[in-house]
């Protein structure tokens, strides 16, 4: 036996027993385990024990799966847990049972256009969720696109790739064969992967799901992913509308390739121009085609004769009498006998014969029916609705029942993971051995919000959000762009559930500021400098003033201390000093008609000396006449008699 299988029946963490070895590969292996607190059944990727020597890989490997460990959307495989064991790291991942579309693609399944529109737009919806978180996934493949057992699509080993590239452990070629098939241009030039780069690997697997083949050929690892460097492929007839989708999310470069954003509403365009998918030929442990309907789960009770087979994509029951599982009882080999002819009998005797013979039979079969009836226990049925699965399993088996999951689903009342109904009801007998049939609750059903919220009034989004079965926070900021009273944004935009709080970011308009009361007097590049930080727009104007010195700032328009808002415009009025006048000349005036003509041109009188009676003239002034004085200047009279 392997080292790998021999870790069947160890506990990893402390709490995950592995059942059954799921499968195995380059860089890891996959068991199914039972995480022994919360009583579910779980995935454990075990990464080889060479990668627990290298540092470098670790560092990567334990940061990237605490980001893994925080993406919560319905298409990704959710990781519960990481960490590390003496048999090397390992990843606790979300239990999928219905296999990848690796597996239906080598089983000979084709997809149809529909059925792969489904399949795209839940894993770009994916995509976009970790997209938008700053997450890129660098090694979508049909391997790493999964089902659980009602068809629902998740994404696995988001971040893993991140790990493995930084670290030493070089995988074998034939891996990295099975990666590079499906790897976008940019990352076969050796640039960095990015959102785009998921969309064209997805566009590839689609391809390959709907063709059989990907539209590429090499003699090499090296030639099959140079050949995509720059080649702009075109979709065969096969690929139906989805042929436009694909060879928009396969543009070679990726500056001319959409993002999962788009991706996601050029697939919705095109289911609606397709029928309904058929339901999707799910791909089981034994490399079989589910026909499209996974038998529900079963999960043995102890003391029954039924056993569980856990397998790598789900679990089924076998069932049947004890030596059906322990092989046939060897027989003891009897001594021959020596025939005697007989005489033959009459017709009549041998029809007689023959009703005793049926007589006994149906009569042993009635008395072993009614001995059953009467020696196997009678149990009475337990109420499990709103029990947790695990927490029902063990009621179950208390009861020496078993537990049967009839169906998932959405359920706006009760909790994910918790049983929703029960058959029969709780206080009804059944035979000891017999299974109870539940249907456990998925949670509330994801809604969609329809359409854009921003910029819509505050009423109008919590209308549109209350009909969509959504609770409604509110949170005020302010907007230069966005009037007061409507949204700016809300979140989370995607991923809800009926049920959850979107937060709308109302606009409370321009955020209020006071003007400053400390520019007077100021440079007006400082002055303009502390008012854009303000976030207000600034112009100026030039003004006389015989008080504030030319080029300093005279004040503002609102003034000091007055209220604004960012975004408003502030006049800034800047000095060029006092106005400039003329003295005039008064020489022969009086000493009234001087004071009169100095006053008006702006200047002002101030001494006389001399005579200063009716009879006495001006004949000079200081300042003299037609000298240039700033407007308000003194202006001294000298007067002599007339």
């Amino acid at each position: 036996m392997s080292q790998v299988a021999e870790y069947v029946g160890r506990v990893v963490g402390g709490r995950y027993r592995l059942v059954s070895l799921a499968g195995t590969g380059s860089s890891a292996s996959v068991y199914q385990a039972e995480d022994s607190r919360l009583g579910r059944v779980v995935a454990i990727k075990m990464l080889h024990g060479a990668l627990a020597g290298d540092p470098t890989f670790l560092k990567r490997f334990r940061a990237e799966a605490k980001a893994a460990a925080a993406l919560n959307h319905p298409h990704i495989v959710r990781v519960f847990d990481w960490g590390e064991d003496e048999a090397g790291p390992y990843l606790v991942m979300e239990y999928l049972g219905g296999g990848s579309l690796a597996a239906m693609i080598a089983a000979g399944v084709r997809l149809s256009p529909a059925q792969a529109a489904a399949v795209g737009l839940d894993a770009a919806r994916a995509l976009d969720y970790a997209h938008r978180r700053g997450l890129v996934h660098r090694d979508i493949k049909p391997a790493n696109i999964l089902f659980d057992e009602e068809g629902r699509v998740a994404i696995a080993d988001f971040g893993l790739a991140r790990a493995f590239a930084e670290a030493a452990w070089t995988e074998p070629a034939g891996a990295l064969f099975g990666t590079a098939r499906f790897t976008s241009p940019e990352q076969a030039q050796g640039r960095p992967a990015e959102g785009r780069s998921d969309v064209y690997s997805l566009a590839l697997s689609l391809y390959e799901a709907i063709v059989g083949d990907t539209p590429f050929r090499g003699d090499s690892t090296m030639s099959l992913v140079m050949a995509r460097v720059g080649a702009r492929i075109e979709a065969p007839e096969a690929t139906g509308v989805m042929g436009v989708v694909i060879e928009g999310a396969m543009e070679p470069e990726s500056r001319n390739r959409i993002d999962a954003g788009r991706l996601i509403e050029e697939l919705e365009l095109a289911a609606r121009n397709l029928p309904a998918p058929d339901q999707l030929p799910l791909v089981g442990t034994s490399g079989g085609l589910g026909g499209g309907a996974v038998d529900a789960t079963v999960i043995g009770a102890a003391g029954t004769a039924g056993a569980t087979v856990m397998g790598e994509f789900g679990t089924g029951d076998l069932e049947g009498p004890a030596d059906a599982l322990t092989g046939p009882v060897p027989r003891t080999k009897a001594p021959r006998r020596v025939r005697v002819p007989r005489q033959p009998r009459p017709r009549r005797f041998r029809v007689m014969l023959t009703l005793a013979a049926v007589l006994v039979v149906v009569g042993g079969a009635i008395a072993t029916a009614v001995e059953t009836q009467m020696f196997v226990p009678k149990r009475t049925v337990p109420a499990l609705t709103g029990d947790a699965l695990g927490a029902a399993q063990k009621i179950v088996v208390a009861h020496h029942l078993r537990l049967r999951v009839a169906s998932r689903r959405y359920d706006k009342r009760v909790p994910a993971g918790e049983i929703a109904s029960q058959s029969p009801r709780d206080g009804a007998m059944l035979a000891q051995g017999d299974a109870v049939e539940v249907v456990v609750s998925q949670g509330p059903p994801f809604v969609t919000v329809p359409g854009n919220l921003d910029g819509e009034p505050e009423a109008t989004a919590a209308a549109t959000l209350g009909a969509a079965g959504l609770h409604v926070a509110d949170a005020s900021l302010y907007s230069q762009t966005v009037p007061a009273g409507d949204v700016v944004s809300w979140s989370p935009a995607s991923g809800l559930r009926w049920g959850d709080t979107v937060t709308l970011e109302v606009s409370a308009g321009p955020k209020p500021v006071t003007i400053p009361g400390d520019l007077a007097g100021e440079d007006p590049a400082a002055a303009t400098s502390e008012l854009q930080g303000l976030g207000l727009t600034v112009t100026s104007e030039q003004q006389n003033s015989s008080t504030v010195p030319s080029g300093k700032v005279i004040g503002t328009d609102p003034a000091a201390g007055q209220t604004t808002h960012q975004g408003d415009t502030v006049t800034l009025y800047v000095s060029k000093g006092p106005v400039i006048v003329t003295v005039p000349d008064v020489a022969g005036d009086t000493v009234e008609a001087a004071t009169a003509a100095l006053a008006a041109a702006g200047l002002t009188p101030q001494n006389v000396y001399g005579p200063p009676g009716g009879n006495a003239r001006v004949f000079t002034t200081d300042p003299p006449a037609g000298s240039k004085e700033p407007e308000g200047t003194p202006v001294s009279l000298y007067t002599a008699p007339s």
